[in-house]
């Protein structure tokens, strides 16, 4: 009787390893064909216009275009970017502040702004942020960005404190102060 449940229990010990090690392998083989999706989203989302408008209630900067902290950024698949006013050109009596401008990115800004983009998880990001008190906000961010096949999705941000969303904001106030920018005077 004594060696019977040692037996048994050696027996038991073995089922168990040979079933951990069965599903050890089998786990290890079917990962060989499972999808990773985040290489699939970065090799499916292609990324045709990114447009980044700053704005708020106090619009009354007159300062030229690529001064003024109300604007609207557009940049292209073909990495051509374009600065313009937010809320349409200002009228001036002077004639003074230029319509837009317009600038070229390098391929790696390009690449580096969509690695960011899609890290952040951008369309899956809710449609707006609001602040919890509206009596002391006074700035709003726009973020639109138009990928595979014109499909569009936009952002309001006007709590300015989604850490992702943040990112992407520090990378294009910085990209609008590195473009070299030429006017588009009438």
């Amino acid at each position: 009787m004594f060696r019977n449940y040692h037996l048994n229990r050696q027996i038991t010990y073995l089922v168990v390893f040979l079933m951990t090690f069965l599903i050890c392998v089998n786990y290890n083989y079917a990962n060989k064909f499972c999808v990773n999706y985040t290489d699939l989203i970065n090799d499916t989302f292609n990324i045709t216009q990114i447009r980044f408008s700053r704005g708020g209630m106090w619009q009354s900067d007159s300062r030229q275009l690529v001064e003024n902290d109300y604007y609207t950024l557009t940049i292209n698949k073909n990495k051509t970017a374009n600065l313009t006013w937010l809320n349409g050109y200002p009228k001036n009596k002077d004639n003074v502040l230029i319509p837009s401008y317009s600038g070229k990115i390098t391929k790696r800004q390009f690449r580096q702004l969509r690695k960011k983009i899609i890290e952040v998880g951008f369309i899956n990001l809710e449609s707006e942020y609001k602040p919890l008190n509206r009596i002391d906000h006074i700035t709003a961010d726009y973020f639109e960005i138009t990928f595979n096949n014109q499909i569009k999705k936009t952002i309001l941000d006007e709590n300015l404190d989604l850490v992702g969303l943040n990112d992407i904001r520090e990378m294009l106030i910085q990209l609008k102060k590195e473009i070299k920018w030429t006017s588009d005077k009438n």
